[in-house]
């Protein structure tokens, strides 16, 4: 077993480092919006992460956990996207032993290769864990509760459920399915159930806290999404896509189904595969109600893994040519769509990267920018790695007469109206950089 848990150190390692964008990546969208400055104010302000004191546009009324890892590693390698990039690489790794020792615990090594490779094949979680966000953390505790729990170690399973609700409150739903799942098998152990619960009342601590300090529970705002009409339906279906569907999980799910079916197999221990399908169908739930990102879900992608590798490890032959199926339509996938917005769900979004950095680099020192966000963060905070030394923007909505250049990033809202603000002064198009689907544009006198 020490040879076997070596190798698999080694080769998800090696994954991870091949499969991720380069740590030195800047960072891109909501992990340069919200997280990476977050914990740059941390850093700057005496790591007062509490409500009240850590400002809620940064905070959006979250557990602060990641933040202050984050912040953490700002202090020991510096403010910068190696350190948060170093952060989640870490997470990242121990998601995938993680799932191998859960797998293996619950089946045997077969199953747990099987269940690496369907997890570390998925675009989503190659994104994820290139960006300083927390699902991938969440991911990595996800995996390492339900191991606790299928170990028989509460206590642990506890500690763990309680560290990822402090990471984002949304990983409440592992610990109250295991607590379920506790509560199926042993109706009369309340003692265990009552253990298991402790992270529900440490995040129930923080939400009194929080209502105390901001006079809300929930940062309005989220609660508005919550409320907000749509079809539960489309939604519902969303949510399961992402999860049983997209990038070739089909074809590993219902591979696994049909062997299932046929073997007449029971997945084992009947207290976790109960616990992973209250996780499941709360996320399932939760996510058809509230705003949605896939990205929201990928703690759930562990369970369905760890599943599927035990069903397909059953039928060597038709299991694992139904994984390598699956892992080839996921890499075919890694860079598909259209879409430079948050980019999260594929690698689609390095186009804009390398196209903001050409550009960036032709702008020379002491300049006036007029541009629309995130192009405003990307040249104002040097720390969030685009830019050495910090240039001065103008949001699009505003004027000033020291302007003298204008930034357009085709398929932003602002483009056009960059453009004919650009041409209202005077200004021509100097530069114009390309990078597959993305597209920047330099106006200057």
């Amino acid at each position: 077993m020490k040879r076997e848990l070596a190798i698999v150190l080694v080769v998800t390692f090696v994954l991870v480092a091949l499969l991720t964008a380069p740590l030195s990546t800047p960072y891109w969208w909501d992990d340069g919006a919200v997280y990476a400055p977050g914990a740059k104010w941390l850093v700057d302000h005496g790591w007062r992460a509490w409500p009240g004191v850590f400002p809620s546009d940064l905070s959006r009324g979250h557990t602060p956990l990641f933040y202050v890892m984050l912040a953490i590693a700002y202090r020991v390698a510096g403010a910068g996207p190696i350190a948060g990039h170093l952060v989640v690489f870490a997470f990242a790794w121990a998601a995938l032993v993680l799932t191998y020792l859960l797998a293996r615990h619950m089946f045997d090594w077969i199953a747990g290769a099987i269940a690496v490779a369907l997890l570390v094949c998925v675009p989503l979680f190659q994104t994820m864990s290139s960006m300083a966000l927390p699902e991938i953390a969440m991911t990595a505790l996800t995996a390492a509760s339900f191991y606790a729990f299928a170990k028989g170690r509460i206590g642990a399973t506890a500690i763990l459920g309680t560290v990822l609700v402090l990471v984002k409150e949304v990983g409440v739903a592992c610990p109250l399915a295991i607590a379920g799942a506790l509560f199926f098998e042993q109706p009369r152990n309340i003692k265990r159930v009552l253990v298991s619960l402790v992270p529900v009342a440490a995040l129930a601590i923080f939400f009194a806290y929080q209502k105390h300090a901001e006079g809300w529970f929930v940062l309005p705002y989220h609660a508005g999404l919550f409320k907000e009409e749509h079809s539960l339906v489309d939604q519902l279906g969303r949510v399961a896509r992402s999860v049983f569907v997209s990038d070739g999980r089909v074809v590993a799910v219902a591979a696994a189904i049909a062997i299932a079916a046929y073997k007449r197999f029971t997945f084992g221990d009947r207290k976790i595969v109960v616990a992973l399908g209250l996780f499941t169908l709360m996320n399932l739930v939760f996510f058809a109600k509230m705003f949605f990102l896939e990205r929201y879900v990928l703690p759930v992608h562990v369970g369905v893994v760890v599943l599927c590798g035990g069903a397909l490890a059953l039928d060597r032959v038709p299991g694992v040519a139904a994984t390598f199926l699956a892992i080839a339509i996921a890499f075919a996938r890694r860079s598909a769509g259209t879409d430079l917005a948050s980019g999260e769900t594929t690698f689609r979004y390095m186009h804009a990267v390398h196209a903001h950095q050409a550009l960036f680099a032709k702008l020379g020192d002491g300049h006036v920018v007029l541009t629309d966000w995130p192009v405003t963060d990307e040249l104002r905070f040097p720390y969030l790695g685009w830019v050495k030394t910090p240039t001065r923007c103008v949001h699009v909505e505003f004027e000033e007469d020291t302007v003298d250049r204008v930034i357009a990033v085709h398929g932003l809202g602002s483009y056009e109206k960059l453009q004919r603000k650009a041409r209202e002064r005077g200004f021509t198009l100097r530069e114009r950089v390309e990078d597959g689907p993305a597209e920047i544009e330099l106006w200057a006198p």
